[in-house]
């Protein structure tokens, strides 16, 4: 019962995808994320039928010098990334890369997971800060998000997490692979 308590979700992997070949390796684990207040109104819209809250979105948060240390709270979900700056944090927002994928379990169900995959695009972040490598750009937390309206200001951010930066590097995007377990 601890478990149901914990608001907690994980692990993740965060790594590179190659341009070229799209070869992914993972580089840094990360057990747990941060399942915010606003994933109790994206399950309960889905779980209504109203499809338009899947998770559709990740955010990956990253910064052009020292990569700060952050801690998520569970109340801080869009408006977060509103009061980053443009200026030393930004973020990218992009699309889930693949369909979900759904593990189904015994008659347990301890093993239903479904399956996320993000990967950077773009050259610069929501908030105008330039994203590539000559900038310098370092990846350190990300946003699971459900996109209902398709657009930033209508984004419910369902999880959060941080990690020790990842550096944008040439010829590759940072990619995260993030199963939700049910």
């Amino acid at each position: 019962m601890e478990s149901m308590k914990r608001p907690f979700g994980g692990p993740l992997d965060i790594g590179y995808v190659d341009d070229h070949n799209q070869k992914w390796s993972p580089i840094i684990h990360v057990p747990h994320n941060l399942v915010l207040f606003g994933a109790a109104d994206i399950l309960a819209r889905l779980v209504s039928g109203n499809d338009a809250y899947a998770l559709s979105t990740v955010y990956l948060e990253f910064t052009n010098g020292a990569a700060p240390s952050v801690t998520a709270a569970r109340d801080e979900g869009q408006s977060y990334y509103n009061g980053l700056d443009g200026v030393n944090k930004d973020f990218l927002r992009t699309e889930i890369s693949f369909a979900p994928a759904f593990t189904a379990s015994s008659g347990d169900y301890t093993g239903n997971i479904a399956n996320f995959f993000g990967l950077s695009s773009g050259s610069t972040g929501v908030k105008g800060l330039a994203f590539n490598q000559g900038a310098g750009s370092k990846v350190y937390g990300g946003a699971l998000v459900a996109s209902p309206t398709g657009a930033f200001s209508g984004d419910v951010v369902f999880a959060r997490f941080y990690f020790t930066a990842l550096t944008k590097l040439n010829g590759s995007q940072i990619a995260i692979k993030w199963p939700i377990q049910f």
